[in-house]
Order: C-alpha cells, then structure tokens, then sequence
C-alpha cells in the first residue's frame, strides 16, 4: 500500500500509477487517488485495473471526461465490466445517443452496474407502460424514472393523478413530456395537484402543456409566488397572464 511521503512505491504500485497516467492523471493525483482508495489498490493490475480504463475510454468522447468520472467516483472499476458493456449496448440499440450514455455514467453510473436483464425490463416497462417510443428524445429519461420505480409505486402515482379526475392519457402525456415528475413523492404530487387545480382553478390540460411547472419548489418557488400574485390581484395591478408568470418565471 502506499503509506506517504518519503515511502518507496514498489514497481507494482508505480505499474497501476502509470496505467492512470495514460488517460491523463497526473502522477501524483494517481498516487493520491490510490491512497484515498485502497479497494482500487488492491485490484489485480492486468486483469481488473487496465480492462477497466479500456473499456471506459470507449464510453467517453476524450480523456477529460473520462478523468472527471474518475475523479468523482472510482467504485465503477470493482464491478463487472460484462454487466457495464452489456447495459451500454443494451440502450445504444434502443437508440439511446454516446452523450446521453456519458451523462447517465457522470450521474447514476449504478443504473449501468445492474444485470442486463434488469435494466431490459426497465426498458420493456417504459415502451409499455409508459408509452414512450424508442427514438424519443425522453426515453431515457424515463428509463431512469423507472429504474427508480417499483410496479406497485408507480401504479399508486398514478392513482394520485387519477382521484384528482385525470384520464389515463393525460398521465401519460405529462410522464412522457417530464417523467422526472415520478419520482416525486406521492405527497408532493397531491401538494401540485391541490395548487393548481383546487386554488388557481387549472385542469390537467394546464398540466399537459406546461409540464415543467412540476419540477418548481413548492416552499421557495410556488408558495411564494402565488402570495406575490394574490396580491397583485386584490391591488389590481396585475395584468400578466398567470400560465405565463409560472411558466416564464417572470412576474
């Protein structure tokens, strides 16, 4: 192991160093990055260390990104490389783009850790049940608001939609134009839904063409702002239409 300054680094050791400076790590961040994560350290160089930055230079468009992803996690080196290629052809034939795949290893590389045949029945679970078609630019969003998603959890979100008297094509709709909005609690859906149908009077169509209205902050954005708009209203000094101030931003 390497111990500090002053220790003698043996030729193993300075062997793994080498093999991180070849993607561009500096020598004594891959000295440091190997004392900060011994797990790594302790991985068989040939068989485990250098197939994975092979591998992982394919899935980057340049050695900077790659060195990024290193440097915020290193845990994706100690899992299966079968599971990581596989999950990667896997949405490549699904029509998922190298800049999404990238984007989704930067930020929920475990998605791509999992069996094949997990994420391919998350795949099936977004075509069928939400009736996302494959080249749609959302797809893999919805993939991974899925992937966070058991059945029952997902069919209890969509009862919320449902007692509040939307259709099933409009839940649909709405998920596919911003499926981020699943993964919201099922309280703050309803704390959506009270907002905008019970006190500003606006029908799930609202919703449909303005589905980024979901991602708001009800405590510092929402809330706040209806305040603001109230009084403006009971002053009269409002002449904005209200779909726009939310949806802009603007009041």
């Amino acid at each position: 192991m390497i111990f500090g300054r002053g220790s003698h680094l043996c030729f193993e050791e300075e062997a793994k160093i080498e093999a991180f400076q070849g993607v561009g790590l500096s020598e004594s961040y891959g000295a440091d990055l190997l004392s900060a994560t011994p797990s790594v350290l302790l991985q068989h160089l040939d068989s485990r260390i250098k197939p994975s930055l092979e591998v992982s230079k394919t899935l980057f468009s340049s050695n900077k990104d790659l060195i990024a992803r290193i440097k915020r996690s290193t845990a994706w080196m100690l899992t299966s490389l079968k599971s990581l290629q596989s999950n990667v052809t896997l949405l490549k034939s699904y029509g998922v783009c190298t800049d999404e795949i990238q984007k989704l290893i930067h930020r929920r590389p475990r998605m791509l850790l999992h069996s094949d045949k997990w994420l391919q029945d998350v795949v099936i679970r977004v075509e069928e049940q939400l009736e996302t078609p494959q080249l749609s630019p959302l797809f893999i969003r919805g993939v991974v608001a899925l992937a966070s998603l058991k059945q029952n959890t997902l069919e209890s979100k969509f009862q919320v939609f449902k007692s509040y008297g939307w259709a099933k094509s409009d839940i649909l709709t709405i998920v596919r134009k911003f499926p981020c909005c699943l993964i919201s609690s099922k309280i703050k859906i309803r704390s959506w839904l009270d907002i905008f149908m019970k006190k500003l009077g606006y029908g799930p169509a609202y919703f449909v063409r303005h589905p980024a209205v979901v991602a708001y902050s009800l405590d510092k954005g929402l809330l706040p702002r209806i305040a603001v708009l109230e009084a403006l209203r009971d002053r009269k000094l409002m002449h904005t239409n209200l779909s726009h101030v939310f949806v802009r931003g603007k009041f």
